[in-house]
């Protein structure tokens, strides 16, 4: 059972129960070519109202190797200890007690959003950055073409839906050989986000409808 799935600045949470254990996952980023994430079975902690975890988290770290154009893995330890806690204001602290890997994290809701959604040859990617949520959205017409729209959005409590509004840039890579060619369609784009009853992502493309009839899912 899913129970909340946060974004912080650079970093996502997704927490489930299962088995007994509240799992959590964490995914940070810095735009870069490294992403690392950690794993965590806690429990509920009475005395610190909190979920704690001790010993038996991992983290493993997911860097892009240019020369052989794949993604390399690599388990940086399985052994972390972490507690996390609800603040007054409903963020989520994530206290590490390995490397204190969390100390500039405060993650929050972001509806059910968060995390990457598909539709047949397109992705949809949300997470917080700067205050706003940024969403990559991708398309991949075969080797040589991929279609890019990238749009910061506001959450709208009252409807529950990501906002954006003239803030979508459209981009277009051409990949010829080893040779990249990028082409900027416009940078005035808007578009609103929503999850349907049947929890299927809509994505309304209000510049040029890009995103009619599709259906997302997580």
């Amino acid at each position: 059972m899913r129970l909340k799935c946060l974004s912080a600045i650079g970093a996502r949470a997704d927490i489930q129960f299962s088995n007994g254990y509240f799992q959590v996952h964490i995914e940070t980023f810095d735009g870069g070519y490294e992403s690392n994430k950690w794993a965590y079975l806690c429990t509920y902690g009475e005395h610190h109202q909190a979920l704690v975890a001790s010993n038996n988290g991992t983290k493993t770290t997911y860097t892009y190797d240019f020369d052989t154009d794949c993604e390399i893995e690599s388990m940086a330890y399985q052994n972390g200890s972490a507690v996390f806690t609800l603040q007054p204001d409903g963020c989520l602290k994530w206290l590490d007690e390995t490397e204190h890997a969390g100390e500039d994290f405060l993650f929050t809701k972001m509806g059910g959003f968060s995390g990457i959604w598909h539709c047949e040859n397109i992705s949809i990617d949300f997470y917080l950055t700067g205050g706003t949520c940024r969403c990559t959205v991708s398309e991949n017409d075969g080797d040589q073409l991929i279609t890019q729209w990238t749009y910061y959005c506001k959450y709208d409590s009252e409807s529950g839906n990501l906002i954006s509004d003239n803030t979508g840039i459209k981009e277009v890579l051409f990949a010829y050989d080893e040779e990249a060619i990028y082409d900027e369609a416009y940078a005035d784009g808007s578009a609103v986000f929503s999850i349907n009853s049947d929890g299927y992502l809509l994505w309304n493309d209000q510049k040029e409808n890009a995103g009619a009839n599709f259906l997302f899912t997580k």
